[in-house]
């Protein structure tokens, strides 16, 4: 998806700022109609897809999304609502003229503002979840030998847009066998037909074809042990190959603003492992946990998270790594 690094035409752009996304489609139909270099023609397809993907993150108008946060935040008021808004904490986009509020927008408060986060009403599955996992995370951290655990896991998907195509394609995540991870073992499948990859590539995938209405899944079962690392900083040397240090677009992309930034971080750091520790530290204490759109909804994730300091775990990921 290397096209989308190139830059929308400045008509279309202004037209989705100002919540004009049916005129922004008009003229992406236009544009299309010209004679145009491939990498843009392939932006400009994407992007009707893009916009369509926006929309439907934006379900709620204002009075729904009071009343989603009243839902979810205890003793909600709408003077709070109105001040979030002033403060730049709701997620909105303008659709004809309207606000638009993100699906997440209230959760996404809680993350942002420490007091709201204990006004959030409790999940209780989730609250035990998160303390027998930090509880085992102290036991890890202060000696206790690593663990190892059976997981069955069953990830299922069902195709409910309006699509053209009679035949689909549908890639599903499927566990590899390395590192801390053993006997990996394919449990059952939606269809007899199928290609498993294998566990020697970078991301392992069960892939089926089949017909937009059928519902697919995959279920499997692996073994997983606790891992405790430890590193040595003065045993660790600069990687050289560069198949590990090149730009990968669209999004592992060596923009001017974080070549500055990874400068700013490092200072004068010789030593590999302390550098990326620096790096590591400035992401994990300066960037705000936060919900996201869809991945694909975004040009560029890196530059994202370190313009807004906000992102989810794999926003985060990539900022790293970038």
């Amino acid at each position: 998806m290397e096209f989308m690094n190139v830059k929308l035409p400045e008509e279309i752009v202004r037209e989705e700022y100002l919540g004009n996304f049916d005129q922004a489609n008009h003229l992406i139909e236009r544009w299309l109609e010209k004679r145009l270099p491939n990498e843009l023609r392939m932006r400009l397809i994407f992007e009707k897809e893009r916009v369509k993907r926006l929309l439907k993150n934006y379900p709620y108008n204002e009075e729904t999304a009071i009343n989603k946060a009243r839902e979810l935040i205890d003793n909600f008021t709408n003077e709070e609502f109105y001040t979030l808004l002033d403060k730049g904490f709701l997620d909105y986009i303008m659709v004809d003229g309207k606000r638009m509020y993100e699906e997440r927008f209230a959760q996404n408060i809680a993350y942002a503002i420490p007091d709201y986060q204990k006004r959030m009403k409790k999940d209780k599955s989730r609250e035990e979840s998160r303390n027998l996992n930090d509880n085992r995370l102290r036991e890890l951290l202060n000696g206790d030998k690593p663990k190892e655990y059976k997981v069955r896991a069953k990830i299922s998907l069902k195709i409910v847009e309006d699509i053209e195509e009679e035949k689909v394609k549908v890639w599903l995540p499927f566990p590899k066998e390395e590192f801390q991870q053993k006997d990996v073992k394919l449990v059952s499948a939606s269809h007899e037909k199928y290609f498993l990859a294998s566990s020697d590539i970078p991301q392992r995938t069960i892939y089926f074809e089949g017909k937009k209405e059928n519902e697919y899944f995959v279920e499997f079962e692996y073994v997983i042990k606790e891992w405790v690392n430890t590193v040595v900083p003065a045993n660790t040397e600069e990687i050289n190959n560069y198949d590990f240090l090149s730009e990968e677009p669209p999004h592992i992309i060596f923009t001017p603003y974080l070549k500055k930034l990874a400068k700013e971080i490092v200072g004068d750091e010789k030593n590999p492992y302390l550098k990326a520790k620096k790096i590591y530290d400035w992401i994990t204490l300066n960037v705000n946990y936060s919900y996201v759109h869809p991945y694909a909804l975004y040009e560029n994730i890196p530059e994202f998270v370190a313009c807004n300091l906000k992102g989810d775990c794999g926003f985060q990921a990539l900022l790293f790594i970038t």
